[in-house]
Order: structure tokens, then C-alpha cells, then sequence
């Protein structure tokens, strides 16, 4: 049986390495919050990350400062 889980959309900036298996942060209006831990990544561009974790799914879009910073980590 497939459960859809809720999306939670968020800007802001991922604190890396996403990992499965760990805890997410991210950094929103200046205050770092956690999830719950990640059981699947699904994607991590220059752009934006989607993960999910037991209950929601999570994409997060960088704002220009995050972006030009997740360029010049890649």
C-alpha cells in the first residue's frame, strides 16, 4: 500500500552532506531546524534538493547566495 506523504516546501540553504540514514538541517530566515531522518534522497542539483522521510517529503529551493554556494561545492 503506497501512502502518500505531504510535500513541506522550503527556501533556504541544506547543511551538507545529505545523507540516508541521518538527520537533515536546514537553514531558513536564519534559524537551523532538523527532520526526521532521511530514508531517501531523491534529488540534489544546483537548484533545489528533495528528500523524504517516514512521514513527508521535502523540497527545498537555495536562494542566489545558496545556489552560487552549492556551485562552487560541486
Amino acid at each position: 500500500m503506497n501512502i502518500k506523504k505531504k510535500t513541506i516546501y522550503k527556501y533556504g540553504s541544506v547543511r551538507l552532506p545529505l545523507e540516508t540514514g541521518r538527520t537533515a538541517w536546514y537553514n531558513q530566515k536564519g534559524s537551523w531546524r532538523n527532520t526526521d531522518i532521511v530514508e531517501r534522497i531523491l534529488v540534489i542539483d544546483g537548484n533545489h534538493v528533495v528528500f523524504e522521510t517516514a512521514k513527508y517529503r521535502y523540497c527545498i529551493e537555495f536562494q542566489e547566495k545558496e545556489r552560487m554556494a552549492m556551485g562552487l561545492a560541486a
